[in-house]
Parts: structure tokens; sequence; C-alpha cells
């Protein structure tokens, strides 16, 4: 088994953000669009643009994303005075680079779909009982040359559609199961997957993917038909079965190579299939964990190999509005307006 660099994902072709634009469909926070949908279809907005989603209790419509735009949420958790996330219905993604960065898609059927696409970035972004999948109504969809970084799937996951020419990077990426299909199905391509941490999910499907300084944590699902996949430096614990072992499920040609079988000693580790949320769990490594390296990429699971990882989800290429306080609301026409604002660099970590 031929360890497979992925070396296509580097080559990803990025968006010059031309303009940045503002998009609220929350009736108290004005935008220079009312949804998401009006925005991308507006002649206005081009290639390359940047869209910046407020935050809402109400979700975008479903959008079919046509141009080769940058949409921006607050993230998943926000660390802030008004936790408002940028809520998701379904987003089809129909053109090559494409950039979603700290969205939620929370509710019933607020699926990520694509065709046939490249150059596609994924980041910060939370799944809830919603995947990422082959858009159904289009023939042969694929992802290439693309990255899906510092997520997190809870009773979610990935499909890649068993197409031969896709070429996948995942990484840093939280799997955690609670009901539905939670982890990485249907990879017949390029597939690397390094820093992820599984809890309870599973694998399903996959030829020649890599994976490399992952934790599987506390999973009686058992992993079917994974064949000829690399894992490196891989960690297990409290398993029915290492992905890829049990042969009656279908699995074989796997490589294991300088794993580890043992506790990772998480700070907050929860129990098998309980709920996932975000204040009582942490997957940090407690002093003296196994999974705590001498040389790179330092640690095994989300944090390691230099992770941006947060449970905030906060994207990491802007400050952050912390909190905004208008201190005399009534100021006269042309008079001064009075107020404090607490800005701060992305939480990471």
């Amino acid at each position: 088994m031929k360890e497979i660099l992925l070396p296509i994902l580097m080559l990803c072709s990025f968006c010059v953000h031309a303009k940045q634009w503002s998009v609220s469909n929350n009736p108290a926070i004005p935008a220079q669009f009312p949804d998401l949908n009006v925005a991308v279809n507006s002649s206005s907005v081009l290639n390359g643009d940047t869209l910046i989603i407020q935050g809402s209790g109400i979700a975008q419509p479903a959008t079919t994303i046509n141009k080769s735009l940058t949409i921006i949420g607050p993230g998943f958790n926000p660390n802030k005075s008004d936790i408002l996330v940028a809520k998701m219905s379904s987003i089809t993604i129909a053109v090559d680079n494409v950039q979603l960065i700290g969205l939620s898609f929370l509710g019933s059927g607020s699926h990520l779909f694509y065709n046939i696409v490249s150059g596609i970035q994924i980041k910060n972004c939370y799944f809830q009982f919603n995947n990422i999948l082959p858009n159904s109504g289009f023939l042969g969809s694929k992802l290439r040359k693309t990255i899906i970084n510092n997520c997190i799937f809870y009773g979610s996951g990935i499909n890649l559609n068993n197409a031969p020419e896709s070429s996948v990077m995942i990484s840093n990426c939280l799997f955690h199961y609670f009901g539905g299909v939670v982890g990485i199905v249907a990879s017949n391509g390029q597939l690397l997957v390094r820093n992820c941490t599984f809890k309870g999910g599973f694998l399903s499907s996959i030829t020649n993917g890599v994976f490399k300084y992952c934790i599987f944590y506390s999973s009686t699902n058992n992993s079917t038909f994974i064949q000829n996949c690399l894992f490196k430096k891989c960690l297990y614990f409290n398993l029915t079965n290492i992905p890829g072992q049990a042969a009656s499920s279908g699995n074989l040609g796997n490589t294991y190579t300088d794993n580890i079988l043992s506790d990772p000693m998480f700070v907050a580790p929860g129990v098998a299939n309980d709920q996932f949320n975000f204040t009582n769990f942490d997957y940090h490594l407690s002093p003296g964990s196994p999974a705590i390296l001498t040389t790179a990429p330092f640690q095994l699971g989300i944090y390691g190999g230099g992770s941006t990882f947060s449970m905030t989800g906060e994207p990491f290429n802007s400050s952050i509005i912390r909190n905004f306080e208008i201190l005399n609301p009534n100021a006269p026409v042309n008079g001064n307006l009075n107020f404090n604002i607490h800005v701060t660099p992305p939480t990471t970590n």
C-alpha cells in the first residue's frame, strides 16, 4: 500500500476577494442583501466576491451557489454576547472555487450538495443531522481538489459518491455519533484524512484512502468494505472492531503502521453514543496522553498538526466583534453617535 499524499490538493485555486457584501435575514441587523439566495443571484455580486452572513434565528433559504464566492458566517458557537449563527437551509455547490466558512447546517434536510466541482473549501462549519452529499439530480457528482477542515459532524457525515476522479483532504474534523450516518462513506478516489477524531463514528465503502494521526474512540459500529487503505499512527480505544479489520464486513488489504491501542485521555469525552453539545465535551488531551507525540504533528486528533480547530468555529481570517453597544441611540441628525465596541482575534483551540 503506497501512501497517497494528495499533492494535487495543494494546487487548489483560491478566489481573489474583489468585494465584500453583507447579508442578513435578521430584521434587527440591516445589510446590503436580505438573504443568501438574493445575494448570490444579484448581478452586482461577481465571481471572487465575499458574502458576510450575519447570525440569525432564521434559516437562510435554499440556495444554489452558481458563482465562485467566499461565504463567511460567524462560526457555529461564537464566543460573543449574541450567540447567533448563520443557519443554512440546503446549499448546492454548482461551480468551482467556492469557500464556505463558519456556517451551520441545522434544520431538517439542510444538506450541503455538490455537482462536479473543484477547488472547494469547507471550513469551520457545523453539520447537525445533515450531510455533505452528491446532488442526486446531477449525474456523476464529484469533489475534486477539495479541503474540509475544522468542521464538526454531529449525527452527520460525508458521502463522496464513489467517484474515482475525486480528490479530497479532510483534516481536524470531529465526527460525533448519535444516530444517522456519521463518518466518511463511498470513497473510491484520492482521500487523505488526517488529525480527525471519530467519537462513535464509522467508515464505509472506502478504497485506497489514507488515515493519519486520527483517533477512533468508543464505537460499537462496524466499519464495512474498507479496502487497500493505509492507517498510519492512529489511536484506537473502546471499539468493537478496529476500522477495516473485520474480514466478515468486506474489509481487506488494509495496512496499519505505528498505531496505538490505548485510552487517548480526553479531558471530557462523555460516554458512548451520547448527545453532543458545546459545554460537556472537551477533546483536548490530558497530560500523559499516549496521543501526545514528541515530533510533528505533536498530537493525534483534532488539536494536532498545527490545528486551528476551535469549539467556537469562529472564522480565522477576520477579527471578531465581541460586543457592540450604542450609547446614545437617539443621536440627532448630523450629530455624534457614541458607541463601545470590543474586537478580538478569533478563538482558536
